[in-house]
């Protein structure tokens, strides 16, 4: 969870979350960024998953983990993918 200010022209109990809660519990964006730049400077093996190592996976310093099932599941992924094309009109 990193406070990026997303929410700052959503509904009022999104920018109530952001104003409030992602002040006290998120992480700062250099922060989140942090399991990104891993990703992409670390020599891991193919199907490795960088993650916050923290609880539930939202906060902490990044780690390699495994990627849950779910997120393997192929019928899941074809559906997010249709999702994804039709709510931003791109289909690649």
């Amino acid at each position: 969870m990193t406070d990026t200010g997303i929410t700052k022209d959503g509904s009022a109990l999104l920018r109530w979350a952001g104003r409030v809660l992602a002040t006290r519990i998120a992480q700062t964006p250099e922060q989140g960024a942090r399991s990104t730049i891993q990703a992409i400077s670390t020599d891991l093996p193919h199907g490795a998953y960088i993650a916050p190592g923290g609880p539930l996976h939202q906060w902490g310093r990044p780690k390699a983990t495994k990627v849950v099932a779910k997120a393997r599941d192929s019928n899941s992924s074809s559906r997010l993918w249709q999702l994804s094309a039709e709510l931003t009109g791109c289909d690649w």
